[in-house]
């Protein structure tokens, strides 16, 4: 195993400790220890139990693959941009020593940190640090050092963004960077935590804990992050757990990830849920180091406080004991879906009630540079290519990230995985970009064709093997191009600390090898297999004279305002012409954001970004799309710049009535800010609250009743101007101060959870973000005046966050659901596909079951065994056919009236062209239909009549767009359809 560089640029130099460039007396132990080990392993190393190997055996150090330089367009040889030394998380130009004398900010043991905070350089922490009643920000390329007795605790409020960038991770690192426990935790998250936390693309190393969390279920997964040299990786406990997804986890001593379905004291719930997905958690045996372990689910006590714990696409490799670890009580009936496993001693613990289902049990490593080094590619011709559950832009359950791996791989070249996903962590290399590239693998000169041009290229490299070219750059620490005495000297003087003999003796292969220039071009390597031969010539021949269309082109976004300044709530927008795109999707520093809804025709998809919620700096935003052959397509990365009076503003999810409600914001120094909270249902302030610069508004949960379920929320100053009503009349945050006082404005909604056991009546859902904003008043109308005519205590309002296709479906299925009320985007006969589609949270749906769409309205089974009663779709031509209605079982197919009702519009609702439009009018007439439905009691003729009149300049012409299918639509004039719960026809 290869040991681990330590040097620093400067200048243009590399820098060694103290005795560089020389042969000093380290050395000599390097040999004279060398030989008694040999003497030992003669002998043969005695038999240590694993928990005795504790303080026996030094960690082997990870094997750190440094970057290549991108120069061909197929970027072969990619590796991530993290693990760049010991300490991980810097940009690709700078490597840090141990010794680095960078500035560092010093914690004292026992700080709070009460006030907003952001950490932009590196920081020591000299004990316990705990975060309460504020937000701290770790930005990209931060170290967080620990002493023995350091690390992060969140609570009573509190708030952790510790999320770096595919380039720039966070790290959290010992002092001493030796074992497994050089301290407790990096981060530990406590239930009286707001669930705001993020942690993602960040690196942790020698904790006995890396993330450890008490009870508490976070807005966002646990993702994208490395774990490595941990006692245990992450480690949950409680009612309440967090989605762990997409994570790769290293050499964690006893286990990678450990789940309590309770907590400490034996509290649980049936309504508990987690989802571990596309983990790859690996260990290695070699110098008595890897992990007893791989994922452990402990169960309850009772059995009627079961939870359920989803896993699937998982690869767990070299576990000393198992795999997988379940039992310890009662654990919900379930299966593991679609996972790899490889060099484990055995699967699962004796007992374990779960059986796998779609496994992959390997007999050959599956890894490129294999299970015991760094980093964990997959052989793309091993059994876990393709072989997960769903499709890449698919999770298998519910609530862990949909389409979180978008535009990320598990090649080495770096191209994104498409279709069928992979099994286990996949990487993103964030400069990868292929669009507008070739779809032959033998035409190496981009030109779309295989002749002469591509020949010559072959020619350059012919037996070229870039393998063992690979080794040789990994021992040239100086980057001087030749493995020599500079290179000796760092063995030396870490020895037996992050090197031995095993390592020594690769490194003797190649001593005073030089590396090959070629290393640095765009190897024509088109078999893959790493040296360039016959394969790959007949290859190119099998090609030859082929002609091709390029891959899609490069999706570049425009923005409605200045790219280089942007505030507020930002429209973003897409040129799709292309007529294979699929499906496109926005990333922002590695994250995934929100899918283009691109159904629509003759206009641009558009999606809405809050800058306000990053901080003010540049921004790298990355489209990635999808053809209609399942291909995906990367697109450069574009600069933008985020700038606004209020940054870094978060909110959670929902409230909930026994936690404090958070809203934190970084404002402008010595700035005044009023946060209020506003009942939804009469306007009665419920909450206000003044601070000057930053705001850390915590809301007790009691100001939020049970009965009203929509609350606004706002922020006003009487120096700046936050809301922006222009023409379009959507809130935004300016960067430019003004006399004027102004407000930005939310929606604040209840956090809810499947809870199996509800007696719901109506569930209200919100397709995306740009609808729940521009119809904020109809929702309200609609949960409050609807919800008032069967009590709102039984609404469930979802909000778009939550209305997930899979939770929507969920509630739906619930046994007193009978009214369904959805808000969001849909169309019909786009590019001549038939079916009607209607949006859940950026995720197509269709009517009926189709190859073209994963997901449709009919898969409820309400279409054979009608439930629903009343169902309203406040979307562009939902009721321009009869589908919809057909798929929920609403329409009488057989010619009579029926019972039941679909509702919808048969025009496109102007939510894009002409929001002016929608304000004000439709959203008028709607808002006054409900409330004739609700508060009044109408039948909906009635209601519609009511709505006109609200509404007279465009009333009448509206209300010849609203179609009903079902009861009135065949046309018998006495019977007209009733808001009721549960006969929604009975007159009365």
């Amino acid at each position: 195993m290869r040991g681990t560089r330590f040097l620093k640029r400067a200048s243009g130099e590399c820098q060694f400790s103290e005795k560089r460039g020389i042969i000093t007396k380290k050395l000599a132990t390097v040999f004279l220890v060398g030989l008694c080990l040999f003497d030992i392993c003669l002998a043969g190393l005695p038999t240590i139990p694993k928990k005795e190997r504790k303080a026996k055996m030094c960690p082997a150090a990870p094997v750190i693959k440094k970057p290549v330089v991108e120069t061909g367009r197929k970027q072969r040889r990619f590796r991530p941009a993290f693990k760049k030394s010991l300490v991980r998380g810097r940009s690709s130009s700078e490597k840090l020593a141990l010794e680095d004398t960078l500035t560092t900010i010093e914690i004292p043991a026992g700080a709070v940190i009460n006030t907003n905070t952001v950490w932009d350089c590196d920081v020591h922490l000299n004990g316990k640090v705990y975060v309460e009643g504020a937000m701290l920000i770790i930005k990209p390329d931060v170290t967080v050092r620990n002493c023995a007795y350091g690390g992060i605790i969140v609570r009573n409020a509190g708030v952790i963004n510790a999320v770096g960038t595919p380039d720039s991770m966070v790290s959290f690192v010992s002092d001493a960077q030796s074992y497994h426990d050089d301290y407790e935790f990096a981060i530990k998250i406590e239930g009286s935590a707001s669930s705001m936390c993020k942690i993602n693309y960040c690196y942790m190393l020698c904790a006995e804990k890396g993330i450890w969390i008490r009870n508490n279920r976070l807005d966002e997964p646990i993702m994208d992050n490395e774990i490595e040299w941990c006692y245990e990786g992450i480690y949950q406990e409680g009612p309440e757990l967090t989605d762990v997804f997409n994570n790769l986890l290293i050499d964690c001593y006893y286990i990678g990830i450990e789940i309590y379905m309770a907590d400490a004291n034996g509290n649980a719930s049936s309504e508990t849920i987690i989802a571990i997905e596309h983990n790859t958690v690996v260990g290695s045996f070699y110098g008595g180091l890897g992990q007893d372990c791989g994922i452990g689910v402990h169960g309850v006590a009772d059995s009627n406080e079961v939870g359920t714990a989803f896993m699937a696409n998982n690869l767990i490799a070299g576990s000393y004991y198992y795999a997988i670890i379940q039992g310890g009580g009662w654990v919900a009936e379930g299966e593991r879906y679609n996972h790899g496993y490889y060099a484990n001693s055995a699967i699962e613990n004796p007992g374990n009630p779960f059986d796998d289902v779609n496994s992959q049990m390997l007999t050959e490593d599956p890894f490129v540079y294999g299970y015991a080094q760094y980093p964990f590619f997959l052989e793309q011709d091993c059994a876990l290519i393709d072989a997960g559950s769903k499709y890449i832009d698919e999770t298998h359950s519910t609530g862990s990230g949909q389409a979180s791996l978008i535009g990320k791989a598990t090649t080495v070249d770096g191209v994104p995985d498409s279709n069928i996903t992979d099994i286990g962590f996949h990487y993103i290399n964030w400069q990868f970009s292929n669009a507008g590239d070739t779809i032959l693998t033998a035409d190496l000169d981009n030109d779309y064709k295989v002749d002469f041009g591509d020949i010559m290229l072959l020619a350059d490299y012919w037996l070229y093997d870039y393998g063992d070219n690979q080794k040789c750059y990994s021992w040239d620490f100086d980057d001087s191009g030749v493995v020599d005495y500079n290179e000796l000297a760092v063995i030396g003087d870490y020895w037996l600390t992050y090197f031995d003999l095993y390592d020594y003796a690769e490194f003797a292969q190649y001593w005073l090898c030089s590396l090959d220039d070629r290393f640095w071009g765009d190897i024509p390597d088109i078999s893959g297999d790493g040296f360039v031969n016959l394969e790959d010539f007949a290859l190119l021949a099998s090609q030859w004279e082929l002609n091709c269309e390029p891959m899609l082109p490069n999706i570049v976004p425009s923005f409605d305002q200045d790219p280089n300044n942007l505030s507020g709530y930002v429209h973003m927008s897409i040129d799709v012409s292309d007529q294979r795109t699929y499906k496109v999707f926005a990333l922002i520093d590695g994250l995934l954001q929100r899918e283009f809804f691109i159904e629509m025709e003759d206009e641009n998809p558009f999606i809405g970004i809050h800058t306000e919620n990053f901080t003010n700096s540049t921004h790298e935003i990355k489209i990635v799309s999808m053809d209609v052959d399942g291909r995906v397509v990367s697109s450069q990365t574009n600069e933008v710049v985020f700038n606004n009076e209020l940054s870094h503003v978060a909110m959670e999810e929902g409230y909930q009535l026994d936690k404090p409600y958070c809203f934190y914001a970084f404002g402008l120094s010595g700035t005044d800010y009023t946060v209020e909270v506003n009942d939804g249902f009469d306007g009665t302030t419920v909450y206000s609250g003044d601070f000057t610069g930053n705001i850390q508004a915590i809301i007790p949960g009691e100001v939020f009743s049970e009965d009203h379920l929509i609350y606004d929320m706002n922020v006003s100053s009487p120096e700046v101007f936050l809301l922006m009503a222009n023409g379009d009349g959507f809130d935004r945050i300016t960067a430019s101060s003004s006399s004027r006082s102004g407000k930005m404005s939310a929606s604040v909604t209840k956090k809810v959870d499947y809870d199996p056991d509800s007696t719901a009546r109506m569930i209200v859902s919100v397709g995306s973000e740009d609808v729940a904003m521009y119809c904020k008043e109809v929702i309200n109308a609609v949960v409050t005046k609807g919800g008032g005519r069967i009590g709102t205590n039984y609404v469930i309002p979802l909000s778009w966050r939550k209305s997930t296709w899979d939770n929507v479906k969920r509630w739906l299925q619930l046994q007193d659901v009978k009214i369904w009320v959805h808000f969001g985007h849909g169309c019909y006969g786009y590019e001549s596909k038939w079916n009607q589609i209607i949006e859940f949270n950026g995720e197509k749906v269709s009517a009926f079951n189709s190859w073209w769409y994963p997901h449709s309205i009919e898969e409820l089974g309400f279409m054979e065994n009608p439930k629903l009663n009343f169902v309203y779709f406040h979307t562009c031509e939902g009721g321009a056919t009869s589908q919809f209605a057909e798929a929920l079982g609403i329409l009488p197919i057989n010619g009579f009236p029926g019972d039941k009702a679909f509702i919808s519009w048969t025009d496109e609702v102007p939510f894009r062209d002409s929001i002016t439009v929608l304000l004000q009018s439709y959203n008028p007439y709607t808002k006054a239909l409900w409330e004739g439905l609700g508060a009044w009691g109408e039948n909906l003729h009635d209601a519609k009549e009511r709505a006109s009149d609200a509404t007279p300049a465009v009333g009448q012409e509206i209300s010849t767009k609203l179609r009903d299918y079902g009861v009135s639509d065949v046309g018998f004039g006495d019977q007209y359809i009733w808001f009721r719960y549960p006969d929604i026809t009975s007159g009365q």
